[in-house]
C-alpha cells in the first residue's frame, strides 16, 4: 500500500471509531474480481456494513467490485472460528480467511473500510513486476539511480525488441 497516511493507521482509526472487526477494501476493475475476496455491503458514513463475503467469485456472481485488500483488525473471536474451519483439500489445501470472516460476520458485525491508498498487488507476474518497479522508484536511496537506469534503456511505447541477455542465441 502506498499512501500519505499509512494504510494500517487508517484502519486503526476506523476500528477505534466503530469498535468492531474491520477489513480493508479497494475498488478494482470488475474483470479482475475473480482473483480476490469481495464483499457485499452498504456504505454507511465512512465504512461499509458488510452483509456477506465471497472468495474469488465469477464476474457475473460478484456482489460488488470492492475487493478485500489484505489488512484486517480482528479480535480474539476469530480464533475459535479458525479452529472450526476445515481445510478445503480438494480446492486449494488452505484455510480461506474469507470463510472465517463470513462466520465471524454472522456472530458480530464486520465493517469494511475503503483505504485511501494505492494497492500494489503481487498475485501475478506482471503485477509483481509493476509493484517492484514502482516501489523502487519511490525509494530515496535508489529511486533516482533506478529511474536513470530505466530511462537509459531507451524504450519507447510500442518498442518490442527483446533485450539481448545471452550470447547463446
Amino acid at each position: 500500500m502506498s499512501s500519505k497516511v499509512p494504510a494500517t493507521k487508517q484502519l486503526i482509526e476506523a476500528y477505534e471509531k466503530y469498535s468492531n472487526p474491520i477489513i480493508s477494501l479497494h475498488k478494482i476493475p470488475i474483470e479482475k474480481i475473480s482473483s480476490y475476496g469481495v464483499i457485499r455491503g452498504v456504505k454507511v458514513n465512512d465504512v461499509y456494513v458488510i452483509e456477506d463475503l465471497v472468495e474469488k467469485p465469477k464476474i457475473e456472481e460478484a456482489p460488488s467490485n470492492l475487493a478485500i485488500s489484505g489488512r484486517y483488525i480482528l479480535d480474539s473471536d476469530i480464533f475459535p472460528i479458525l479452529e472450526e474451519l476445515e481445510l478445503n483439500l480438494e480446492k486449494d489445501k488452505e484455510l480461506q480467511i474469507t470463510d472465517a470472516l463470513r462466520l465471524l460476520n454472522k456472530r458480530k458485525q464486520i465493517y469494511g473500510y475503503e483505504l485511501q491508498s494505492k494497492w500494489h498487488t503481487v498475485g501475478d507476474k506482471i503485477s509483481y513486476l509493476k509493484t517492484v518497479v514502482e516501489m523502487a522508484l519511490e525509494r530515496d536511496d535508489i529511486g533516482e539511480e533506478f529511474k536513470e537506469y530505466l530511462l537509459g534503456l531507451g524504450l519507447k511505447v510500442g518498442d518490442h525488441k527483446p533485450l539481448k541477455i545471452s550470447t547463446w542465441e
